[in-house]
């Protein structure tokens, strides 16, 4: 007959806990993009003088969530900063949303719009980036979340 103590019911019971606390963790700190309906493979030039650039891309929100986007190539210069600024407009009411800064490795996901929209509310996307500063690379691309 074998017979277990509790103190050897505690030792088999912490790597569970551990394991179940490190997973909270991740789940905690990784970034999430919603699993909405709707998904496009964005990309595009940016103005390497830093002044705005507004697309003319109608799209339109699949449900009521946020607008975001995930970054998988960053516009820069060779001097200065690898930033990408994206947001939208709202057509119906003329408004801007976002302009949220983006970069490469540290911060490729973005809520452009954190405000929920009704099904069907009609955007466009604009964007910027900073001043190049030696050789400009405008391009940018990602994958936008609506």
């Amino acid at each position: 007959m074998h017979i277990t103590t509790t103190a050897a019911r505690r030792r088999r019971s912490l790597p569970l806990l551990a394991t179940a606390v490190l997973a909270a963790a991740l789940v905690a700190i990784t970034p999430s993009i919603p699993a909405q309906a709707k998904t496009a493979s964005t990309w595009g030039t940016l103005n390497c003088s830093g002044s705005t650039v507004f697309y003319n891309v109608s799209r339109y929100t699949s449900g009521s969530d946020n607008v975001e986007y995930r970054l998988k190539d960053s516009a820069g210069s060779q001097y200065g900063t690898d930033m990408t600024y994206l947001g939208i407009k709202i057509v119906t009411t003329g408004k801007y949303q976002g302009l949220t800064s983006m970069s490469l490795p540290v911060r490729p996901d973005a809520v452009l719009s954190s405000t929920y929209w009704l099904k069907n509310t009609e955007f466009t996307m604009y964007g910027k980036m900073p001043a190049s500063d030696g050789k400009c690379d405008n391009y940018f691309s990602g994958t936008l979340y609506y």
